[in-house]
């Protein structure tokens, strides 16, 4: 049996806002919730397409696995800036520079986690504004 993708655009139409509405309450950025809704709707459709019975339960699911991954993957990356703080800290002892260096270091595992990175590799690695883009 082909899937009835008129049904699947009917439970697009009725229910994208829903889970939209859903994953924008659980993030704290409103592009990387409009990102997570269109991948929930992707891995959607891709299920469809082969067959799966896609519901708003389904989606919702979807929803807070995305959710999940993203809230470990800023877990991941925060625990890897202080890790890299910590380790600069330990070297501190035998260094000559600046107090404020360190300050700026320690401020920076404050940051939110997709600011962080364009600002480390654009002031401690010294890649320019385009190479940080690529």
């Amino acid at each position: 049996m082909e899937p009835d993708i008129q049904l699947f655009t009917s439970l697009y139409e009725r229910s994208y806002r829903t889970i939209e509405r859903y994953i924008c309450q659980r993030v704290d950025n409103r592009e990387l919730a409009e990102d997570l809704t269109a991948e929930a709707f992707a891995r959607a459709l891709e299920k469809h397409l082969s067959g799966t019975t896609i519901t708003i339960r389904w989606l919702l699911r979807t929803a807070r696995n995305l959710i999940g991954n993203e809230h470990q993957r800023r877990a991941t990356q925060q625990a890897w800036m202080r890790q890299q703080v910590m380790e600069e800290l330990q070297e501190v002892a035998t260094w000559d520079g600046d107090l404020e260096d360190v300050e700026l270091r320690l401020a920076m595992t404050r940051l939110p986690a997709q600011d962080a990175p364009a600002i480390h590799l654009t002031y401690w690695e010294g890649l320019s504004i385009a190479e940080v883009a690529a």
